[in-house]
């Protein structure tokens, strides 16, 4: 699944490290917010971690939101994955 999303969005690396964070950190999008269970995340502490700006965010979830081809992928890697088992599926190692 994970390479399914690398290849829809091949060419926008920074969108590609916006959806890596949202995987490997278990947050949910309710519309425009992103939020761990019932807490608020601001999108610029996303795009701290991510070093990409704001907008770049902010774009990201519209075209999650809008896009049931991008929707799909990742609302399945969270529901059954959780956090843990996501952060590997993404291919990265965690001590």
């Amino acid at each position: 699944m994970w390479s399914k999303i690398q290849s829809m969005l091949e060419g926008q690396p920074e969108r590609l490290k916006v959806v890596r964070i949202i995987l490997e950190n278990g947050l949910g999008l309710r519309g425009s917010e992103v939020y761990l269970n019932d807490i608020e995340i601001p999108v610029v502490r996303i795009a701290k971690l991510a070093g990409v700006d704001r907008r770049t965010v902010d774009e990201t979830i519209r075209m999650i939101e809008r896009n049931p081809e991008f929707e799909s992928p990742i609302r399945w890697a969270l529901a059954e994955r959780g956090r843990e088992a996501a952060r590997a599926w993404c291919g990265r190692n965690y001590r």
